[in-house]
């Protein structure tokens, strides 16, 4: 399994405190990792599936009104 380092664009926290994060997978050398399958999962559960972009970066994941772990699994 490859080692991956997840980072993140700032939070954006608006009026309502609604939280939105898009997440940049890159590989071991720091390269993003494009056109790669993942899942991610929220801390309330539910999965959400996609492919990074060209950027490496995932679909923007919008919360309602707190912070939240998420848990992202990248297929083999």
């Amino acid at each position: 399994m490859e080692s991956v380092l997840v980072t993140t664009d700032a939070a954006t926290a608006t009026t309502q405190l609604a939280y939105n994060d898009r997440y940049i997978l890159r590989g071991a050398t720091g390269a993003p990792l494009s056109d790669v399958a993942y899942a991610l999962q929220r801390d309330t559960g539910p999965f959400e599936y996609g492919r990074t972009d060209a950027h490496g970066q995932t679909h923007l994941l919008a919360s309602t009104s707190r912070a939240e772990n998420i848990t992202i699994y990248l297929a083999e």
